[in-house]
């Protein structure tokens, strides 16, 4: 809408739909159906194509817990969490997420990797 200069009002207008509608569609709440995609295209001149989305696939990282680390390596939980808030480990980071709480983050793959550690 920035680049054609319009605003919500006036792209109802033109698409033939409510307000409302087009505030959903804004909002992510729906989106227009491929029909209704391509005649806004056509409408604003722009490529059949451009409401297309590139989906890149996102990959599942594998992860430990504290808990499964420490075990591994024999080594308590607190330890390990020590270390992650610390960032010595290569494998994994801390979050904090309040005053006293943190999010840990052990990517398996690496941490199989760099302790040399098979299951």
């Amino acid at each position: 809408m920035v680049d054609q200069n319009i605003n919500q009002v006036e792209l109802s207008r033109i698409c033939g739909v409510s307000r409302s509608t087009v505030s959903k569609w804004m909002s992510g709440d729906s989106e227009p159906t491929k029909a209704r995609r391509n005649e806004i295209a056509e409408a604003f001149d722009l490529p059949e194509d451009y409401f297309e989305e590139i989906v890149i696939p996102k990959k599942k990282i594998e992860t430990l817990t504290p808990k499964e680390a420490a075990y591994l390596m024999g080594m308590s939980v607190g330890s390990i969490q020590k270390g992650l808030i610390q960032g010595i480990f290569p494998w994994g980071y801390a979050i904090r997420t309040s005053e006293k709480k943190h999010r840990y983050f052990i990517n398996a793959k690496k941490f199989f990797a760099t302790e040399m550690i098979s299951v």
